[in-house]
């Protein structure tokens, strides 16, 4: 297991070359027009981004799921 800690807006991260990533508590700290792109691409054909969050209130206004689809698309296999 390969395990990257860095920001991801600054890290550099080759093409298809990883099963799976997770962000904990993180992704509303990233620039969703950098890392969400990047991330896809790093993602190998199948892989799986799993996100989870802690929600405090009305979570409505949270980002990741509408930002995941203007930046990336909707989810298509690689």
């Amino acid at each position: 297991m390969q395990v990257v800690q860095a920001r991801l807006e600054d890290v550099q991260l080759a093409d298809a070359d990883f099963d799976s990533v997770v962000a904990a508590t993180a992704m509303h700290w990233v620039d969703l027009s950098i890392g969400l792109p990047k991330l896809h691409r790093a993602l190998r054909r199948g892989g799986w981004f799993a996100v989870w969050r802690n929600v405090f209130g009305d979570d409505s206004g949270y980002p990741v799921p509408s930002q995941g689809r203007r930046h990336c698309g909707e989810a298509q296999p690689r």
